[in-house]
């Protein structure tokens, strides 16, 4: 008898790891955008007449990027004129607006104009 106990509760325990498992398999993975809610991401048109400086919301972007330019960050439509505009870092010392990789030295995000990199700052 207690043999038979024995064995309907191992029974039920695999019963249970195994629903628990089928649920995990169908739970839906993140895929990381939401991650940057709150961050702000700032769009620039490079067309000559227009210049026009977007503020929007990293997750917003990211998920604008996935669902209409299949992932491949490059140049987006600029929101006011349709042109060409990508998007830009913001110098936190000095304001400046600048691609990745615009200063010919140092990091990606270092300043053309001011000379200031986040990431050699917080690699110090």
């Amino acid at each position: 008898m207690k043999k038979n106990k024995t064995k309907l509760l191992a029974a039920g325990v695999c019963l249970a790891l195994a629903v628990v498992i089928i649920a995990m398999s169908f739970k839906e993975e993140s895929d990381g955008i939401e991650d940057y809610k709150g961050e702000i991401a700032y769009i620039k048109c490079f067309e000559a007449d227009c210049g026009h400086v977007e503020e929007m919301d990293l997750s917003e972007y990211y998920q604008m990027i996935r669902d209409e330019y299949n992932n491949f960050e490059s140049s987006v439509e600029c929101s006011k004129c349709g042109g060409r505009a990508m998007r830009v870092n913001k110098c936190p010392e000095c304001g400046f607006l600048f691609p990745n990789g615009a200063a010919r030295r140092g990091y990606p995000d270092t300043c053309p104009e001011c000379g200031f990199s986040q990431t050699q700052r917080d690699r110090e």
